[in-house]
């Protein structure tokens, strides 16, 4: 009887009376009353005349530690022996002994922790070999080296975190190996190089395959970022490739071909096959923050000083992840077609930890100078007669303890703690510290007080501060005559863009990483969304939120476009009045209001208030 038996499914083919001795012995003591071939307590003689022929063993499911010796006679015909779901912690070197005819092993949801090559030297005819789901942390060399005739091998489910170079060494005839759910990070090439005839191997990280490169189907095939072949897989987000011979195609027929329209055809083939969303957002960025920088600088207002500043800071710190965007689309570019042969070295580069470093960097002060400037808003509608304290001191000491912060919260992980691990920037292509993919990788708290207890405390702070200013200019609006009125639905509307963009940006990256941590499948396709177009929208819509679309900008654009006479012709001899006081109200600063006065008085003040929305 084989200890912690409860299930026994058998397809025999017996021909020797031995072989019906022990598998009436397995029959005899099995009490529990489970359907089965061979009923409990059956007589010897009954099983081996029900039992013709001796093909598939089914011990599956039951709490099985270890078979005893000699289970199998000599001269059976067993092919299949499933062994899933026991109990078994140790392989003893009589365990399969007789078993010359097995074609396929099953021995999946067990406790094997190690086992040594020997165990299975009986397996002369082994084909197909199920390890998954046991808690094998290494695997030694030659421990396959007595299965010659192995096709499948699963290795999936384990604890696999080493393997010796000379592992799969004798198994010339292993066509799969599957691998996937192990703790191995990388992989030496050197381990799969005797395997000249495996046609698939499957892991659960894609730059693995840089070891298999001789493999003809390596799965997976990307991470939803990147894949073997380009650092940046969307289409969309990469960018569809046109020939140059296309281009020249395109080109009207009156246009002669010469070497001239050539290098121009080529020219646009490389700016076409460069361009994409990435290249896109970077330049959006870029453009526009350094616009808002040198227009804050050339043009310093008097009134709102300290507005004017913390907008030039915001602008500085969205310049920084048009930074970030371009070092990736200039990578991209670097590595496509061939990714994988530097996929490794690429992430474990310094640039790609510079480059992580800019985009958290850039992500919290920008953050955090948001809500800052919301703050900042917010004191000057709810106490609007208040003087306000521009004094230099007090602004550089926010802005320094914001900026160092945010440095430090971007840097640590550049540190060698073994919290982050060795390459904490570098799990993956676009080297961002979301983790989405693996939401449980080494420093995955400090990856959610990032993206998720920030943000949610900046996005919910923001919210309330908006609906609270709103709400305080409509109270000090009330009663009057329809202009201000129409300037409150200017400053609603502008109000509403930007807590809609602020939702836009920050909501998805919140939910998702929310969603990955209480383990909901996140579709790769859209954590490349995530990664490349929605986490750095606000870097690129806060120059035009914040200062390209206010009426202090457009009338200094004005005033520079009139100086040109031929602006001047265009744009006409005079401004329209009316306009420019509806504009009024898209100002960025804030003024004041008290609601304990006279109508003139909230006149005033309201549209005092109204100027700096």
């Amino acid at each position: 009887m084989v200890p912690g038996l409860q299930r026994l499914f058998v397809i025999l083919e017996i021909k020797y009376q031995n072989s019906c001795n022990r598998i009436s012995a397995l029959v005899s003591g099995f009490t529990y009353g489970n359907e089965f071939y061979a009923q409990a307590g059956e007589r010897e003689t009954n099983i081996c005349r029900k039992f013709a022929k001796f093909h598939v063993i089914y011990l599956d499911e039951n709490k099985i530690e270890s078979l005893p010796p000699n289970l199998f006679a000599p001269g059976n015909y067993l092919k299949i022996l499933i062994l899933s779901g026991n109990q078994l912690n140790v392989l003893h070197n009589y365990d399969f002994l007789h078993l010359t005819d097995l074609v396929e092993l099953d021995l999946r949801g067990n406790r094997l922790v190690t086992f040594a090559a020997e165990v299975f030297e009986p397996l002369k005819s082994l084909e197909v070999l199920f390890l998954a789901g046991n808690l094998l942390t290494e695997l030694k060399a030659r421990v396959f080296c007595r299965l010659h005739m192995l096709q499948g091998l699963h290795l999936n489910d384990n604890r696999l975190r080493v393997f010796d170079v000379h592992a799969f060494d004798c198994l010339e005839n292993l066509t799969s190996l599957l691998l996937t759910d192990n703790e191995f990070r990388s992989l030496d090439g050197r381990v799969l190089q005797n395997l000249t005839n495996l046609n698939y191997i499957y892991f659960s990280w894609f730059h693995l395959c840089r070891a298999a490169l001789h493999v003809r189907v390596c799965e997976p095939h990307g991470d939803g970022i990147s894949s073997t072949y380009h650092l940046l897989d969307n289409p969309i987000l990469r960018g569809s490739l046109i020939n140059a011979c296309e281009v020249l195609e395109r080109l009207p027929p009156c246009l002669p071909k010469t070497m001239t329209f050539t290098f121009v055809s080529i020219l646009v083939h490389i700016f076409l096959n460069t361009l994409n969303s990435v290249w896109v957002m970077a330049s959006i960025a870029i453009v526009g923050n350094l616009l808002v920088l040198l227009g804050r600088y050339l043009y310093k207002t008097r009134s709102n000083v300290e507005h004017s500043l913390y907008l030039r800071h915001l602008a500085a710190s969205d310049f920084l992840m048009g930074i970030y965007l371009a070092i990736i689309a200039c990578a991209d570019i670097n590595f496509r077609g061939e990714y994988i042969v530097y996929e490794e070295l690429w992430r474990h580069s310094a640039l790609c930890a510079f480059s992580g470093f800019l985009s958290t960097f850039s992500c919290q002060s920008s953050t955090l100078l948001l809500t800052l400037v919301t703050y900042d808003r917010l004191m000057s509608v709810m106490n609007p007669l208040q003087t306000r304290d521009s004094g230099r001191k007090r602004m550089v000491v926010r802005l320094l303890l914001l900026w160092s912060i945010s440095f430090v919260l971007a840097a640590a992980p550049l540190f060698p703690f073994d919290y982050f691990g060795r390459h904490f920037y570098g799990t993956n292509g676009v080297c961002l510290s979301l983790h989405i993919h693996d939401p449980y990788a080494k420093g995955w708290e400090y990856s959610a007080v990032l993206f998720i207890c920030i943000n949610t405390f900046s996005l919910v702070f923001i919210l309330i501060s908006y609906v609270r200013m709103l709400q305080a200019i409509r109270d000090s609006g009330s009663g009057m005559r329809s202009t201000i009125s129409g300037r409150e639905s200017v400053v609603a509307t502008r109000f509403a863009i930007i807590i809609t963009t602020d939702c836009a940006c920050w909501l998805p990256i919140i939910v998702v990483k929310l969603a990955a941590l209480s383990g909901c499948s996140i579709s790769p396709a859209l954590y490349a969304w995530l990664a490349v177009l929605v986490l750095p929208v606000n870097s690129a819509l806060n120059p035009i939120l914040y200062t390209l679309t206010t009426a202090v900008f457009k009338q200094q654009l004005r005033r520079y476009l009139l100086a040109v006479p031929s602006c001047s012709f265009i744009m006409g001899e005079r401004l329209n009045h009316t306009q420019l006081a509806c504009e009024s109200a898209m100002s960025t600063s804030l003024g004041h209001f008290s609601s304990n006065k006279s109508n003139s008085e909230r006149k005033r003040y309201s549209q005092r208030r109204l100027s700096y929305v």
